[in-house]
């Protein structure tokens, strides 16, 4: 369901409720729950065939999703909503196998009053979250982290719950937490692998422009790039878009500490232009966009970059 010139009139009237996929239903069911009387929904909040709409309201996705209380995400398969049937991959092998979650009673022979509980390790679960991009796992075990959309999303929003297959996660500026592993914070036990958490930590320095470095932050924009440039898009015309609001972050961050003459350009920023020029094609299927597109020297110019800065 979405927005269009052609509903806008309907639209502020009211929706019906049967209308409303599965996954919309289940977010406002839990936005009421924890007493949120708003909520922004892209495909509702956008005129999704006017222009001018989109893009005035793309300009404005990093103060969205920055001053939102809470993020709310279905990571599961499309159309399953926020709450259904658990399941996971245990397998590092068969990313197609599917697995309930459950907890199973172990029977003791020698002592049969003892109650033991069991159930499969979420290894696959933490991986999603933790590791960088890699989109074949990423679109098995947690589809929407594989669009390039929602890569914005995750790094602006100050916190984002997860409807995952296999758990519920909260993910912060700060800490990962899996739902069952209780106050486990996961942060903690992988900063060097743990790649978006590791981002995710350097991305909030950039509201302290007084204590950190322009370096620190070029280092940052490129890490994003690597990550960011894998992601899947539905229309390859998004792909600065889909970024414009965490370039809009560093754009602020850039001016606090006096660059007021730099410029974002093509996905670049010229205080750091040299460097950022040094990049190239990753191993493996590697395309260029069609026209228009942006220009050659930029990294979006491609679906995947690599590089010595990159």
């Amino acid at each position: 369901i979405q927005t269009t010139r052609a509903t806008l009139r309907q639209r502020k009237t009211g929706i019906d409720w049967s209308d409303l996929p599965r996954t919309f239903q289940d977010t406002i069911t839990f936005a009421r729950r924890i007493k949120i009387q708003y909520i922004w929904i892209d495909s509702l909040c956008i005129i999704q065939d006017d222009r001018l709409d989109w893009e005035t309201e793309s300009a404005v996705m990093a103060n969205i999703y920055s001053n939102a209380y809470i993020t709310l995400a279905a990571t599961g398969p499309a159309g399953n909503g926020c709450f259904f049937e658990r399941w996971t991959n245990p397998s590092i092998l068969n990313w197609g196998l599917k697995v309930p979650v459950h907890s199973h009673q172990l029977s003791s022979l020698r002592n049969p009053n003892l109650k033991l509980y069991a159930r499969i390790r979420l290894d696959g679960t933490f991986n999603s979250f933790t590791a960088g991009v890699t989109i074949g796992i990423l679109e098995d075990s947690a589809p929407l982290l594989s669009r390039a959309w929602v890569f914005q999303e995750r790094f602006l929003s100050p916190r984002v719950l997860y409807f995952h297959p296999s758990s519920l996660v909260w993910e912060c500026r700060s800490a990962l937490y899996l739902e069952p592993y209780s106050l486990e914070d996961f942060s903690t036990q992988r900063t060097e692998s743990d790649v978006p958490m590791r981002l995710k930590k350097l991305f909030a320095k950039l509201d302290s422009p007084s204590t950190t470095l322009v370096a620190e932050v070029h280092d940052l924009w490129l890490s994003f790039v690597d990550e960011y440039s894998r992601l899947r898009l539905t229309y390859e015309t998004d792909r600065l878009p889909a970024l414009s609001g965490v370039a809009t972050r560093f754009q602020e961050f850039m001016s606090a500490k006096g660059f007021t003459d730099d410029e974002y350009l093509a996905g670049i920023w010229r205080s750091d232009l040299v460097r950022s020029l040094a990049w190239g094609r990753s191993e493996g299927v590697t395309r260029r966009f069609p026209k228009p597109c942006p220009p050659s020297w930029s990294w979006a110019s491609v679906d995947r970059v690599s590089g010595n800065s990159m």
